[in-house]
């Protein structure tokens, strides 16, 4: 960790704001001692004065190919998350496949990682950002809520244990929340509300070097835009992944804090759609 924050601290004062050359570039990178293990993972794109736009990769490895792009993986869990993305076994590896795919995958590290009493803003991994494209420029892409639900069918209810709290069912499917993410900017700062049974939490990562921290009091940045419900068989082999209309997920304030609100119960249309996208795999 010393020496990751070593580079980073290099590279920023190393004035890249400014239109540099390839070989300048390529000088301050080899100069900032980046860590050559496997757990240190850079993606830098940079215009230079004299090829415009070039791509810099530190440890990350290529694991897919699409028109408009690659999709790199890197990290201490990069093998590991590979093997969960299963991408060998994907029909096609367009960007909305590869996207529901990795949610799906994050489902379960995040899962996996609060079963074992692992709380996000301490675990290996946990908090990601979203960002897309527009007009040519990076955005972020602010107030994401992402549910990550359990479910199992009626028949297969004596196969599930009994001491599970929070079962609710809808049409031929039980299901029970385990936990919902939120992400959000104010400004430069990334804020997570994270909820599960039992506890709520918020908290807020400020850019690198940057000590400042808004007031999560504040309920000028609350709502939610978008929603991705992760409905997840309590087997665990297979998830998938459905869009939502925000309308019934927002936010509500007790005492000073605002945190997240869902619907608890599986939405009828939701369980529809569920059960069709089965079928259609089946």
């Amino acid at each position: 960790m010393a020496n990751f924050e070593h580079a980073l601290r290099y590279l920023y004062a190393s004035g890249l704001y400014d239109h540099r050359s390839l070989p300048e570039l390529q000088n301050i990178l080899s100069e900032a001692g980046l860590p050559r293990d496997q757990d240190s993972a850079w993606f830098i794109d940079a215009f230079t004065s004299d090829r415009g736009l070039v791509e810099f990769s530190h440890n990350m490895k290529r694991v897919a190919q699409e028109e408009s792009g690659g999709i790199l993986v890197a990290g201490s869990g990069a093998r590991t998350f590979r093997e969960m993305l299963n991408l060998d076994s994907a029909a096609e590896t367009d960007g909305l496949t590869f996207f529901k795919r990795t949610i799906a995958a994050q489902a379960r590290f995040l899962l996996g990682q609060q079963r074992q009493g692992r709380h996000l803003d301490h675990a290996f991994g946990g908090a990601f950002e979203f960002i897309g494209s527009e007009n040519g420029s990076f955005v972020n892409l602010d107030r994401v809520l992402i549910v990550f639900r359990d479910y199992w069918d009626v028949g297969e209810q004596n196969d599930v244990r009994k001491d599970v709290d929070n079962v609710s069912l809808v049409g031929n499917t039980f299901s029970k929340i385990d936990a919902a993410y939120y992400v959000s900017h104010i400004d430069d700062t990334l804020v997570v509300d994270r909820w599960f049974p039992g506890s709520h939490k918020m908290f807020a990562a400020p850019r690198p070097f940057d000590d400042q921290l808004p007031s999560l009091g504040e309920t000028s940045w609350c709502g939610v835009d978008q929603v991705l419900e992760v409905l997840t068989h309590y087997t665990g082999n297979r998830s998938s992944v459905f869009d939502r209309i925000p309308d019934e997920y927002d936010f509500e304030v007790i005492g000073e804090a605002p945190r997240v609100t869902f619907p608890m119960s599986l939405p009828v249309d939701l369980e529809s759609a569920l059960r069709e996208h089965i079928s259609q795999e089946a």
